[in-house]
């Protein structure tokens, strides 16, 4: 019997290690070579510790993100085109593919700290056309810093004599995709459009459904396997005592 229980951990065991290749499973959206995908082995430096505010006035650090994927995305409230132009393009992208704001926590990262606040966060990531349930972060100089390092930001201050506050941030404006535990996944560019981003989005989150799907099924095929053998050998003990010779 003993036997028949390890026959069912092995065969356990292989449903999981099965797990990955089927949830890889179904037509892939556009190519890969055109998104930020990391098709190499090894896996991407990008992400990492930080501990900022959000537009609530709470502190967030990388651990509050996990539990599912995450999108962040760097820049400023006072940014007069990239910025806006690429959080409406993905609000559209979320609209398409997580249009109730259940599968993807979106996060807007500022790079200009002096001016944007926690209140001015909290104005600026309402804005019209921006993703649902959008966080934005702020913190110190140097909280921002550390972020921006963690996911390989370039964000300069550069002087502006049109600009009321006399400066502007020249920056990388990447929107990166990051798994439910923080590990990066991808990277989307202004290159992109709204349907490539809806796409590509749609597609990770129906693998992440097929992960769950795959790894509930192999667990209850585990245990109604191991409930039969207990249920055998229960009976077996039975019938073993039955047949004893009486005692005495």
């Amino acid at each position: 019997m003993l036997i028949r229980l390890k026959l069912c951990v092995m065969l356990w065991a292989s449903l999981l290690l099965a797990v990955p290749a089927l949830a890889q499973e179904g037509p892939q959206d556009g190519p890969v070579g055109r998104s930020g995908k990391i098709v190499s082995s090894g896996t991407a430096d990008i992400g990492g510790a930080f501990e900022l505010t959000d537009q609530n006035g709470e502190r967030v650090n990388q651990e509050d993100l996990k539990g599912k994927p995450h999108i962040i995305y760097f820049g400023f409230g006072y940014c007069p085109d990239v910025c806006p132009f690429d959080l409406q393009r993905l609000g559209a992208a979320l609209a398409k593919a997580d249009p109730d704001g259940k599968t993807f926590r979106p996060v807007f990262i500022t790079v200009d700290p002096q001016r944007d606040t926690a209140a001015q966060l909290k104005q600026y990531v309402n804005s019209n056309g921006f993703p649902k349930g959008l966080m934005g972060l702020t913190g110190t100089p140097g909280e921002i810093d550390q972020a921006k390092a963690a996911y390989k930001v370039y964000a300069q201050k550069m002087p502006d004599p049109e600009n009321t506050a006399g400066y502007t941030f020249n920056h990388s404006n990447l929107i990166y995709l990051m798994d439910k535990d923080g590990q990066f996944v991808e990277f989307f560019s202004d290159q992109q459009s709204v349907g490539f981003i809806a796409n590509r989005l749609s597609s990770y989150a129906g693998k992440s459904g097929r992960l769950k799907k795959y790894l509930l099924v192999a667990t209850l095929i585990f245990l109604s396997l191991v409930f039969v053998l207990l249920g055998r050998m229960g009976r077996n003990a039975l019938k073993t005592g039955d047949d004893s010779p009486p005692q005495g």
